[in-house]
């Protein structure tokens, strides 16, 4: 029996679980305006679409950053709000990642854009698990004694993106493995009854004998 259960768990966790993921991102935050060092994204919102496969991670291109200023003021030195508000159908479930930025430097100025990592959202349904999206820290608009506005300077903000399944969740066999299993089981339990047979056996011919 134990011989069996080893091999339903070994075939369980052989199985590539996989994920359809399906959702929407939007950006916002208070980097968008004056005070602070103003910035620009692009684009500003889109889909998300791609399979995952539980524990493997995915890295993608979420957007653009940059600025238009030229240089950093005192007030492009204090922390601006810029958030990225997940929505996901597939699996249903939702999440805001948290970032900042800030203008940096002096004699060689930039951008930055640092998030709150990762951000980690559970989900129901039939196969319960965790979605978790990590989002890259980008310096951008990189100048001498200023700042070098424009999109072509800018940088790139990525996502890492990856599940796991709830420990809880049903993973299902297949038909041929779960009759095979079956049929080890049955011959485990037709051995363990032959071997009692035979000791039983053999302690009556001892009494007999005595």
């Amino acid at each position: 029996m134990g011989l069996a259960v080893g091999l339903m768990s070994v075939s369980a966790a052989a199985q590539a679980a996989t994920l359809s993921i399906d959702g929407t991102f939007a950006i916002s935050g208070t980097a968008f305006q004056e005070p602070g060092l103003v910035v620009q994204t692009y684009p500003s919102s889109g889909q998300i679409q791609t399979t995952l496969q539980e524990g493997v991670a995915q890295t993608f291109a979420l957007f653009d950053i940059w600025t238009d200023e030229t240089w950093v003021n005192p007030d492009d030195r204090i922390p601006q709000s810029l958030d990225v508000d997940f929505v996901f159908t597939s699996p249903t479930t939702a999440g805001l990642s948290s970032g900042a930025t800030v203008g940096r430097g002096f004699v060689f100025q930039h951008g930055h854009l640092t998030w709150s990592n990762p951000l980690d959202i559970s989900y129901g349904g039939a196969e319960p698990g965790v979605l978790s999206i990590s989002l890259s820290d980008v310096a951008f608009s990189w100048g001498f004694f200023g700042l070098t506005p424009g999109e072509k300077y800018g940088g790139t903000a990525y996502a890492t993106i990856s599940y796991l399944a709830s420990p809880l969740a049903a993973v299902p066999l297949p038909g041929s493995f779960v009759l095979a299993a079956t049929g080890i089981l049955v011959f485990c339990a037709l051995g363990f009854v032959g071997t009692r047979s035979r000791r039983q056996e053999d302690r009556e011919s001892l009494g007999a004998a005595a």
